[in-house]
């Protein structure tokens, strides 16, 4: 970045986000975890979890899905 408000007028970042997860589950119903880390030079490494379910109660091949899901994140200031 170049800003004349940044001192000495650059500053490079660096970032990387892998992100894992894996699909499991039946024809009636779902579970996927995931996991994100982020790594900043400037805010520090975060993990952030998740994990989803999807639930059809009427059958596989109904129109009608139940969907929860649940997490932790992190977005850098």
């Amino acid at each position: 970045a170049e800003s004349p408000r940044v001192p000495g007028g650059r500053r490079a970042r660096r970032t990387v986000e892998p992100y894992v997860q894996a699909a499991l589950g039946g024809a009636r119903w779902s579970l996927v975890p995931g996991l994100r880390l982020t790594a900043d030079d400037q805010w520090g490494t975060h993990p952030t979890p998740r994990v989803a379910a999807m639930l059809r109660p009427l059958g596989a091949a109904s129109p009608l899905a139940l969907r929860a899901s649940v997490g932790r994140g992190f977005r850098a200031p």
